[in-house]
């Protein structure tokens, strides 16, 4: 009879009754992002059932902001010092500010700032708000999201008014 089984590779700890997976110490990826980091203590005696206990270690943060919560840093309202950070919705010419905030804010390493280009094309005139196109849009395929939230993320990525 097989009393308890240990196994790797996977970065989560998990155990499935006699099975169990410690995990990584540290962050790999940043799919580990939310998961805690530790290692099993276990307890062996002869003729009794094994128990493992997970003990937490402070293992290097991973995080990821959007662009918009650079601001925050620069006024210490997100802490990134330490961490392995990478940005999301960036501007191109925003790059090197925000590389420097989080330079200055303490982050151990800037995995990536991801640029986003939106190319603004001229619609056609429809006599139609924002709003009314989104509606139509989200009728004709059946959206089930917010048109309010839809239409907000539309006007404010490109910088336009609702009517």
């Amino acid at each position: 009879k097989v009393g308890a089984v240990f196994a790797g590779h996977i970065h989560r700890p998990q155990q499935f009754e006699h099975v169990m997976y410690p995990g990584a110490l540290e962050r790999l990826t940043f799919n580990d992002e939310p998961d805690e980091r530790g290692f099993l203590d276990v307890t062996l005696e002869k003729g009794k059932k094994v128990s493992a206990q997970f003990i937490p270690v402070a293992a290097r943060r991973m995080m990821t902001l959007h662009a918009g919560h650079i601001p925050a840093v620069r006024r210490g309202e997100v802490d990134v010092k330490g961490a392995i950070v990478r940005i999301r919705g960036a501007k191109s010419e925003e790059v090197a500010t925000i590389r420097q905030a989080l330079h200055d804010g303490g982050c151990y390493y800037v995995a990536s700032i991801q640029a986003v280009e939106v190319a603004v094309k001229e619609a056609p005139k429809t006599g139609l708000t924002v709003t009314e196109l989104v509606t139509r849009y989200a009728e004709k395929t059946h959206y089930q999201g917010s048109v309010e939230s839809a239409t907000k993320l539309i006007t404010d990525t490109l910088g336009m008014v609702t009517e």
